[in-house]
């Protein structure tokens, strides 16, 4: 029994450098056997099982290594003084995550703005100056959450569950002018009425979405308010 255990282990823990072997082989391998259009012969389906096998080592390995990595690896990050502020700091977090989010849509500015000059396309316009107009938005009314949870962090002011929620209503709406876009510019085979039904349902459902997070946000705050008076008396 103990043999047969040790085998399996084996078989199921080879050493590294068989694992790197067999990707190796059986990498070579299916590229010969596409190439030359082997797919139905007995050397096909022998590589197969093979590549099975060696994908379901590779698998095992990494699920065995990767928590030891990210241990190391995280320890190590935690001593560099900035991303121990971004992992351990709310706020700082927050800032860096705005500013990201910025030269993002900053990013997405230019290039439709270059699409737009480029292909003669006005829709690509429209993208930029939406991408701008939401970049500078986010920038203003995040900062502002930012600037009221600080000033009232000793009230557990809910400002930064709110900035998640904007961002989040953002993104949302973002999908929906995307959708309206992408069937405006490819969607030449589709009926109207399939089109006005699709955006209606994807605008009901965003509607809905930003609904019932907005009602939540509330009765958290009215909770959380509450409760500061309670206390406070």
């Amino acid at each position: 029994m103990r043999d047969w255990k040790k085998i399996g282990e084996k078989l199921i823990f080879p050493p590294r450098c068989i694992i790197f072997l067999l990707t190796v082989v059986c990498t070579g391998a299916l590229v010969e056997i596409f190439i030359n259009g082997w797919e139905m012969s007995v050397v096909a389906y022998i590589s197969y099982a093979l590549s099975f096998y060696t994908l379901t080592v590779c698998c095992v390995a990494c699920w065995k290594i990767f928590p030891v990595c990210y241990k190391e690896l995280k320890a190590k990050m935690h001593k560099n003084k900035y991303i121990d502020r971004y992992m351990a700091d709310a706020v700082f977090k927050s800032q860096v995550d705005l500013y990201r989010s910025l030269v993002v849509n900053l990013i997405y500015v230019v290039v439709n703005a270059a699409s737009a000059y480029v292909y003669r396309t006005y829709w690509f316009g429209i993208f930029a100056a939406y991408y701008a107009v939401i970049a500078v938005y986010t920038f203003y009314i995040t900062t502002t959450a930012i600037v009221d949870m600080v000033k009232y962090r000793k009230y557990k002011s809910p400002i930064l569950s709110i900035t998640k929620v904007i961002k989040m209503t953002g993104a949302l709406f973002s999908m929906l002018f995307l959708e309206t876009a992408m069937f405006a510019q490819f969607g030449t085979d589709t009926s109207p009425e399939v089109k006005r039904i699709m955006i209606m349902l994807t605008g009901a459902g965003i509607s809905a979405t930003v609904a019932a997070m907005a009602i939540y946000m509330i009765a958290q705050t009215s909770k959380e308010i509450k409760q500061y008076k309670n206390n406070k008396e």
